[in-house]
């Protein structure tokens, strides 16, 4: 049974270098906007930027809205 969790299109994972990185739950590579790839991330940053990709994801999977960037976190 798939629950509402699987059903989104976009999750977060710990990797073995103890950074955390935003993937596409489809392909499960890492989730890119632009050339920005969602990966060497905070825990925290991750989960939030899971959650604005999930929430403005509109149209294909793999294409953000130009209104979506706003809010991403900064790249350290």
């Amino acid at each position: 049974m798939i629950g509402p969790a699987e059903l989104l299109p976009y999750g977060c994972r710990l990797e073995t270098n103890d950074t955390w990185t935003v993937f596409d739950t489809h392909s499960g590579r890492a989730a890119e906007l632009g050339f920005y790839r969602a990966t060497n991330l905070s825990e925290l940053d991750a989960r939030e930027l899971t959650a604005i990709f999930n929430r403005n994801t509109v149209g294909t999977p793999t294409r953000m809205p130009r209104y979506a960037i706003q809010g991403l976190p900064l790249k350290s």
